[in-house]
């Protein structure tokens, strides 16, 4: 490390004045967003490498100080927690024999009333977005029809509606079978399709708050986090749209918060467990790719592999060795991309 051995002027120099270029290429990305100056327009991509470059060892330079200030917050946090939880019961004697509300108050000052209450809020904001879209919107895409018109003969011819030429619209066929389901019970409208890739929102919204939870440190950063997907433009349009994106979305989700279970059983070390992920890795794969398919898939593909690659790049070389390992990576990864 020649920033620690000090070894060459240079690069302590670089290292040591790294946040002020970090600061000032950043300054310059922001301002062009204003002014449009096509001076600064045309070179914006050098200008974002050298402030990601420049980041990235402004990070590096303080990275014993950042890791030991969240981690020591982390321990407070933690311990905080336990002691709220543990004092629940003497403090709100009340509410603690009352079943239901008992888990909902419990939880809140556990985690902090500020922290807990933002939490609620930004979950009855997400809910009020797709209370809105159902009202102003009342129309629908072309292509959402045809998983309406697909749910519909599903379940009541038992095929997939004849779109093009006498075939069978198969395409993103999980949210026509919902689609179908939710007229089955609920009766056929456009608001009940709606609801389809809105209840998949839901489920997505959980799934991005246990894994901000997981990733996250500071309980600030998970509010602004929560806030930002609840607010960001995609993530209204795919819990709207009654397409398969939000599945995609969905389905990403779960690989996450698959890996984060996985990595807090605490496997680093055993070879066999590794092995046996490896396995439940490529066996996950292909049912993504049986269940997408298509170009999107790949992005799932390539998430997977290169995140057990960084989490366990040890195992990794260390299967590569084998080639009988090596041969079940090849067989089972190279066909799905």
């Amino acid at each position: 490390n020649l920033l620690k051995k000090k070894s060459s002027p240079f690069i302590e120099s670089i290292f040591s004045s790294s946040q002020y270029y970090f600061l000032s290429f950043l300054i310059i990305i922001v301002i062009n967003q204003f002014l449009k100056l096509d001076f600064l327009t045309e070179r914006l991509l050098y200008f974002t490498i050298f402030a990601i470059f420049f980041g990235f060892l402004t990070f590096y330079k303080n990275r014993d100080r950042v890791e030991k200030e969240i981690e020591d917050e982390k321990n407070n946090e933690e311990r905080g927690e336990k002691k709220r939880k543990e004092e629940f019961d003497s403090k709100f004697p009340r509410i603690a024999k009352i079943w239901g509300l008992r888990s909902i108050v419990k939880w809140m000052y556990k985690e902090g009333w500020w922290y807990s209450g933002g939490v609620i809020g930004i979950f009855i904001l997400f809910i009020t977005i797709k209370i809105i879209m159902f009202l102003v919107f009342k129309g629908s895409f072309n292509d959402e029809y045809y998983h309406i018109f697909s749910g519909i003969d599903l379940f009541n011819k038992g095929h997939f509606a004849e779109i093009y030429f006498g075939e069978h619209y198969s395409r993103g066929f999980y949210i026509s079978f919902l689609v179908g389901l939710f007229f089955k019970l609920f009766g056929q409208s456009l608001l009940v399709a709606k609801i389809v890739p809105a209840t998949i929102g839901l489920v997505n919204f959980f799934l991005i708050y246990f894994i901000s939870k997981k990733i996250l440190i500071r309980k600030r950063t998970i509010i602004l986090f929560l806030l930002t997907y609840a607010l960001f433009f995609t993530t209204t349009f795919n819990h709207f749209y009654i397409r398969m994106y939000v599945i995609y979305e969905l389905f990403m989700l779960l690989l996450i918060f698959w890996f984060l279970f996985i990595n807090s059983l605490k496997m680093k070390g055993n070879l066999f467990t590794f092995k046996l992920n490896i396995f439940l890795l490529i066996v996950l794969n292909i049912l993504f790719r049986f269940f997408i398919g298509g170009a999107e898939s790949n992005i799932i593909n390539v998430l997977t592999f290169f995140f057990f690659f960084f989490k366990s790049n040890h195992h990794f070389f260390k299967l590569l060795k084998n080639k009988k390992y090596l041969f079940i990576i090849i067989v089972g990864f190279v066909p799905l991309f």
